[in-house]
């Protein structure tokens, strides 16, 4: 039966930032952290490229708000302002007035929906243009690696009216589709180099199994790669890295000692794997937004000019483990609420996250504005 809600709520925003993603959170009675949303879809026209705020002013304990994880990922079944309903007045007269309703499928919580006429709703101007979207604005996918993709291959396979021309910079989606590809080549790769990484003959078995003319062209040019060495007075952080990988990367190192100093990176009494410990996770899963933002933004630091595509693509990756952090943040906050000193770095470290979170989209944006 679907999990109806909306007395409970406190306030919220729920934005539909990148085209086919629905992000959010929503502040419950009872509940001191928000619950995260993670959403694939498009939502109706009045809310689409708009980020939706909202305000309760009478909340009150709700059941069924009780029931719901602290991270929503699923996809979006229905998101609007201007639902139609009929209400009965005091005095006995029907009318027809609009309703946010905000209906998902909940991988948690299976489905689950929000309708009230009772909130304060603001809009926030068009992160992009409605009437000119992206070439593809198609749900998000999630592939075997957990990567999130905003297309269909079947949209770019096989189509000659999709070739894409050399002479002709990549866009987003397009760069999200040779990294995808990318992916299934080290994958394959790397099993076959499982499976047969003993045979007498490692190289031509992996040719033959993976169909590649030669693994190594015999008249490369195999000499080393030459690096301009960094000035000795330099500080080598400032100069490898983009300031939003420092932060990210800052962050983990933060992470890491504030829990080392206070002891909760082991594992705990009925935690038997990494995966169990909350902080461990947030750790672990900051180091790779830490990654991912390096691979995206370290060229832009050492003053390489990407195209726009490929960074906006790299910088999508970056927002999963991202949201992954604030998911393991959130449990970690609630394990330790009893301990004020971890409790206050860790609610340092989820405000950090989210201001990068914000940063990151923030910088999708200008670089979209190129486009």
């Amino acid at each position: 039966m679907p999990i109806q809600f909306s007395h409970a709520i406190v306030r919220g925003e729920i934005a539909n930032e990148i085209p086919g993603l629905i992000t959010g959170r929503i502040w419950l009675v009872g509940r001191e952290l928000p619950v995260l949303f993670q959403l694939r879809g498009i939502p109706e026209a009045d809310v689409l490229a708009r980020t939706l705020t909202f305000t309760n002013l009478h909340p009150e304990h709700e059941h069924e708000a009780t029931m719901l994880a602290p991270l929503q990922q699923g996809s979006l079944a229905h998101f609007t302002s201007s639902h139609k309903v009929s209400i009965t007045a005091e005095d006995g007269e029907t009318h027809i007035t609009n309703c946010l309703h905000f209906a998902w499928d909940s991988d948690a919580n299976g489905a689950v929906f929000i309708e009230t006429d009772q909130f304060e709703i603001h809009f926030s101007e068009p992160h992009w243009d409605p009437e000119n979207p992206p070439e593809i604005l198609e749900p998000i996918d999630q592939d075997a690696s957990g990567e999130t993709t905003l297309f269909d291959e079947s949209d770019f396979l096989d189509n000659d009216e999709n070739d894409f021309d050399d002479e002709t910079p990549l866009n987003e989606f397009e760069w999200e589709l040779e990294l995808r590809e990318a992916d299934k080549q080290v994958d394959a790769y790397q099993a076959a180099l499982e499976q047969f990484h003993e045979h007498a003959d490692e190289s031509k078995v992996l040719e033959t199994v993976l169909g590649l003319d030669t693994l190594i062209d015999p008249d490369a040019d195999t000499a080393p790669l030459q690096f301009d060495a960094l000035p000795a007075d330099a500080n080598a952080s400032d100069h490898r890295h983009h300031f939003l990988t420092r932060r990210a990367l800052d962050l983990a190192v933060t992470i890491q000692t504030s829990g080392e100093r206070s002891h909760v990176l082991s594992l705990e009494a009925g935690e038997t794997a990494p995966g169990d410990n909350p902080v461990l996770q947030l750790a672990a899963a900051t180091i790779q937004v830490g990654g991912k933002l390096a691979a995206a933004l370290d060229g832009l630091a050492h003053g390489a000019e990407p195209e726009e595509g490929f960074v906006i693509a790299m910088l999508k990756r970056s927002l999963v483990p991202l949201n992954l952090a604030l998911d393991a943040s959130a449990h970690a906050i609630q394990h330790h609420h009893k301990r004020p000193n971890v409790y206050a770095w860790l609610s340092g470290a989820r405000d950090e996250l989210f201001d990068l979170r914000k940063d990151i989209i923030d910088l999708m944006e200008e670089l979209r504005a190129v486009l």
